[in-house]
């Protein structure tokens, strides 16, 4: 994180997206899309993990 940022970010977005998530579909119970999009960022997050050669 650059030392200028005022506010920290966290290391992953789903904390910020997926409180929104249970109101697609208008009920504000569609837990379905909560749990989709959990999965989908797991495996990106797994595949972006799985190019990282070394750390320093």
């Amino acid at each position: 994180m650059p030392p200028s940022s005022p506010v920290p970010r966290p290391p992953s977005p789903v904390p910020i997206i997926a409180p929104g998530l249970p109101a697609v579909g208008g009920n504000g119970s569609n837990y379905s899309a909560l749990f989709l999009f959990g999965a989908v960022a797991s495996i990106l997050g797994a595949l972006a993990v799985r190019f990282v050669r070394s750390v320093e």
